[in-house]
This record gives C-alpha cells, sequence and structure tokens, in this order.
C-alpha cells in the first residue's frame, strides 16, 4: 500500500520504487509546526497479521496512528478498518477520542481506472465508522500531501 515510500518521501524526500516488504524500520524526523519543533519517532510496521503481537505493543506505546490503504486495493481499506478496531481494543474504547488518527489513501496518482476505492465512499465511511477522522488522498511516487499528514498528527 504504500506506508514505507510516504515516511522515506517524508524523511529523505524521495521516492523508490522497489519493494521491499517491511518487519519494522523506525525514522526520526524533525517537523516545525506553528513555531514549535516535533521530534517524530516513526516506526513503519508490517502490513501483516502474522505480526499482530508486535503491533498490540506498539499500539500500547504510540501517541498518534497513521493508517493507510492504496486507493488501488479495496482488501487495503477493509483491513485498516480492522487495524483501527485493533488499535480501539487495546487501548481501550474510552481512548477512541484521545488517540489521534489519520486515514491515508495512497497513490492518487493512478488512474481513476486503476481506483478501487472511490474517494467519496472513504469520506462516507470515515465520518460513520471512524469519528470523522481527518482523511488525505497521498502520493509517495509525486510527494502529495505527504507533510500535510505528518503535520495533522502531530
Amino acid at each position: 500500500v504504500g506506508k514505507s515510500a510516504l515516511i522515506v518521501q517524508l524523511v529523505h524526500g524521495k521516492f523508490d520504487d522497489k519493494y521491499d516488504p517491511t518487519i519494522e524500520d523506525t525514522y526520526r524526523h524533525r517537523i516545525v509546526l506553528d513555531g514549535h519543533h516535533y521530534l517524530l519517532d516513526v516506526i513503519d510496521t508490517a502490513g501483516t497479521k502474522q505480526f499482530s503481537e508486535m503491533r498490540d505493543i506498539y499500539i500500547k506505546r504510540g501517541h498518534g496512528f497513521i493508517l493507510v490503504y492504496s486507493i488501488g486495493s479495496e482488501a487495503s481499506f477493509t483491513e485498516i478498518q480492522g487495524i483501527r478496531q485493533q488499535i480501539l481494543d487495546v487501548r481501550g474504547k474510552a481512548d477512541e477520542e484521545m488517540v489521534p488518527m489519520v486515514l491515508v489513501g495512497n497513490k492518487c496518482d493512478l488512474f481513476p481506472k486503476d481506483r478501487e476505492v472511490n474517494q467519496f465512499v472513504a469520506q462516507l465511511t470515515i465520518n460513520k465508522q471512524m469519528n470523522d477522522c481527518p482523511f488525505f488522498e497521498t502520493s509517495a511516487k509525486e510527494g502529495i500531501h505527504i507533510q500535510e499528514v505528518f503535520t495533522d498528527i502531530v
């Protein structure tokens, strides 16, 4: 879905189209927002269920979560809804309002014929099921809305 590519674009300002499956990578990046300096520790986790125990540890320690799906994959959109639920289960439903989350539809540079997740449908789902969490469509390849996603989570 491009989670690693989003982070590499943020941290290094480049796009690498080689796919290298991630188990875990950690990145540090400084952001200046409203005159304040923030140091982000960004953990790039595996997108597979086989590492769900590790994911629980990150959920307990995380201060915010960026949930990424590919607009070219309906299955990835469905999967992030499950990941959001896992975050709420691990943190406790009472934490729902207090856990910053941003939903990201990546690969907005794809041609319309390759799109499986309609932007309007995604926004409706977010409004109904995800407590109106912030939503961006991004392109790691073109560098579209990358800064905004990470600034919003701060």
